[in-house]
């Protein structure tokens, strides 16, 4: 019971707190005209009279402007202009880089081909002389196609690191079609 009685005597305590600290409209007006008055400083009135004394080009957000003699041109030439040079110049560079490719490429499946012609000729040939002298071309011509496949990849690799590096430079894809 002792708790109860304790506990009601809180909650009614507790309720009228807020109640007592609260302030009447009426002493919120009266400490708003006494800031008001230490402030004290004079406010200026706009009205069409004064709209009437002020002179065009004199104060705050007016800009004279001047004629221009020529028209702007942006440092660096016409931007469309430079983009298309820009754009001739990726796209011959991609060029460039896939003949080297082709030829690469070429070379290599020539070398392949000779190859086979080597080793079919041995297999025919019944001539020992011949029989003797083919091993020594046909290995010739086996680090012949490794030094093609090795140029071949090395054209690979330069063609990928253009696509990257172009990636990396932020060019438009449409620059390398």
């Amino acid at each position: 019971m002792k708790t109860a009685r304790v506990l009601v005597v809180i909650t009614l305590l507790l309720t009228l707190v807020p109640l007592l600290q609260a302030q009447s409209l009426a002493e919120a007006a009266k400490k708003e005209r006494e800031r008001r008055k230490r402030i004290d400083k004079p406010v200026t009135v706009i009205t069409n009279e004064n709209l009437g004394k002020s002179q065009p080009g004199k104060g705050f957000g007016y800009v004279e402007i001047q004629e221009a003699s020529e028209p702007y041109v942006a440092p660096g030439g016409d931007p469309f202009e430079k983009a298309a040079q820009e754009k001739e110049l990726w796209q011959r560079r991609l060029k460039d880089a896939k003949s080297v490719v082709q030829e690469a490429q070429a070379a290599w499946e020539k070398a392949m081909r000779e190859l086979e012609d080597l080793n079919l000729e041995r297999l025919r040939s019944q001539d020992p002389n011949l029989q003797m002298a083919l091993p020594q071309k046909i290995s010739e011509k086996e680090r012949d196609i490794q030094e093609r496949a090795e140029a071949l990849k090395e054209a690979q690799r330069s063609l990928e690191d253009l696509y990257e590096e172009a990636r990396r430079k932020g060019v438009p894809p449409g620059y390398l079609r």
